[in-house]
């Protein structure tokens, strides 16, 4: 079966202001929920292979489009460089960081039995907890570092980061430094 179609699709007030479109692929009795963070420009549809795999896997999967991506609202900043809009002009990174918290804390907590909510997997004892997973793709994978770094990567068990968005120099965001150990690519 195909989660995603019967899925939540709904939308939530972002950070600054503008909806965030987020979609909620729930299966019965799930080892985990797992956050995904698209990158820059990309939106959550581009996963449906992906989500249905992570279903089909036992994991609850939680998707959305950043601010100005996808089918989220947001600002374009009309400046353009070689002729190009850029969709999704935020003031400051911390808002695609808190964003993020907002889908953490509004849906994956929930949904992970914290709190004991009714989204969780029940079973005759009442609501099981179980662990949130963050997985983030290039500038998501730079998102979701700062939040794990600002939260003391609460209440998130583990993360994989695929392609991080590490590379570009450029000064970082409200005293926020990513630690050496998190830059260091071994060979």
């Amino acid at each position: 079966e195909d989660n995603y179609s019967s899925g939540i699709s709904d939308s939530v007030k972002s950070s600054t202001g503008p909806l965030l479109a987020y979609h909620i692929s729930r299966i019965e009795n799930p080892k985990g929920v797992i956050i995904f963070v698209n990158g820059r420009g990309e939106t959550q549809l581009k996963y449906k292979e992906l989500i249905f795999d992570l279903n089909r896997s036992g994991y609850t999967v939680i998707t959305y489009d950043h601010i100005g991506q996808g089918q989220s609202g947001g600002k374009i900043d009309r400046r353009t460089d070689f002729g190009i809009e850029h969709p999704g002009f935020v003031g400051s990174f911390n808002h695609y960081v808190d964003d993020l918290k907002t889908v953490v804390d509004n849906f994956a907590v929930p949904e992970a039995g914290i709190g004991g909510s009714a989204l969780s997997t029940q079973t005759s004892n009442g609501p099981t907890r179980v662990p949130i997973y963050l997985m983030a793709h290039s500038m998501g994978g730079l998102v979701a570092t700062v939040y794990l770094l600002k939260n003391n990567m609460a209440p998130i068990s583990k993360a994989a980061l695929i392609t991080p968005l590490f590379g570009i120099h450029v000064p970082l965001f409200d005293g926020i430094q990513i630690p050496n150990w998190v830059m260091t690519i071994k060979k």
